[in-house]
């Protein structure tokens, strides 16, 4: 149980995977609630309250209350998600673009068609942003979900987190440099990949909204 091995490398990107996937969800969710004035003023102080609560003192939280389990590591890697995608989202969608605004409301264009090449743009330019930012902040949250710790001999024991703590409380040091180093890594290669899929995606087509590249090259 003390070897690192391809399957505590699996788990951790398994994990990485969820907890990403749902933490941009919600906090593309919570930028879109607070787009609306009646909300923006209460979400945004919670906003600002809640990513301050460092996500190492969840630990003992998720431990006392959820137990150690995949849904308490899970939540808390979305947890250290929500708040980087929720505001690059937020601050796209209040981002101002008057000249592209005036145009477009000069032109004589429905709702939809102002939404698709005006507004969309801007959400998608934010999203995006923040979801670059994510890929990294998922990983430290990583570690910290990780240190909750499993009792689970099955599918889901181990983690590279979850082996760092076991070679430092058995004070091998070999254990804990090499998992700082594969995450440094798996860091370093899905922020690459992240860049190389949103490349081919975008540049294929070169006169894409330039709302969106305004928005994505701030």
């Amino acid at each position: 149980m003390s070897e690192l091995n391809c399957m505590d490398i699996f788990l951790s990107l398994l994990r990485w995977s969820i907890g990403l996937s749902i933490g941009c969800i919600i906090g593309l969710i919570m930028a879109l609630l607070g787009s609306y004035k009646p909300t923006s003023f209460f979400l945004k102080i919670i906003n600002d309250f809640l990513r301050a609560i460092p996500i190492i003192g969840l630990v003992p939280v998720v431990q006392m209350n959820i137990g150690i389990n995949e849904y308490g590591k899970i939540g808390l890697i979305a947890w250290a998600v929500i708040f980087p995608v929720w505001i690059t989202v937020r601050n796209a969608i209040e981002k101002k673009l008057e000249n592209s605004y005036l145009v477009l409301s000069a032109a004589v264009i429905s709702n939809y068609q102002f939404f698709k090449s005006f507004t969309f743009p801007k959400i998608l330019g934010g999203f995006l942003r923040g979801v670059e930012l994510a890929i990294g902040i998922a990983w430290l949250a990583v570690v910290a979900a990780e240190w909750i710790g499993t009792f689970s001999l099955g599918f889901w024991s181990g983690g590279l987190g979850y082996k760092m703590l076991v070679g430092y409380e058995l004070n091998n040091w070999m254990i804990v440099h090499i998992s700082l180093l594969l995450f440094g890594v798996l860091g370093l290669t899905t922020a690459y990949i992240w860049r190389f899929v949103m490349k081919i995606v975008f540049e294929k087509n070169k006169s894409f909204n330039p709302i969106f590249k305004e928005i994505t090259n701030a």
